[in-house]
């Protein structure tokens, strides 16, 4: 009995990890406007707009740090990632100095470089969520990030 038991259970198990990872679908993100080969490209995928333009370690669903002295063009750096279905959005930070944060002076304001995904043209304060978002379905997405702020 416990063996049949053992074997429904893997069963569901296996069954509930296909289901999972069928949900997910492929999505990249383009990088442009990189104007100097210094410091690391950060990119942040966010899924919860909770957590939205936060750098705390967890904050982010997926990041990417990319050594832009190693770079072999700054045409264009692409990331990739398998994400399931869902609302995302995400930014990219030219952290010249490769300190893990993004430079703010004492307004507030970034200086260094930064982008995000989506048509925000906000000039004053942080982009919102909901502008920069996305949605991640099963067919792959692309997304592009314009850097601003040399």
């Amino acid at each position: 009995m416990k063996t049949i038991l053992s074997k429904h259970i893997a069963a569901g198990i296996l069954s509930s990890l296909v289901a999972t990872t069928g949900m997910a679908a492929e999505l990249t993100v383009t990088v442009k406007g990189i104007a100097k080969a210094e410091g690391n490209l950060i990119v942040n995928v966010y899924k919860e707009s909770d957590d939205w333009l936060s750098l705390d370690a967890g904050a982010a669903t997926k990041t990417f740090v990319i050594d832009l002295t190693k770079a072999e063009s700054l045409n264009a750096i692409t990331v990739k990632a398998d994400l399931p279905k869902g609302v995302y959005a995400a930014t990219a930070i030219h952290d010249l100095n490769s300190d893990g944060k993004l430079g703010k002076n004492w307004m507030g304001i970034p200086q260094e470089p930064v982008g995000q995904t989506g048509d925000s043209k906000k000039l004053m304060g942080p982009p919102k969520f909901k502008a920069s978002a996305f949605t991640v379905e099963e067919a792959a997405v692309a997304q592009e990030i314009v850097i601003v702020g040399y």
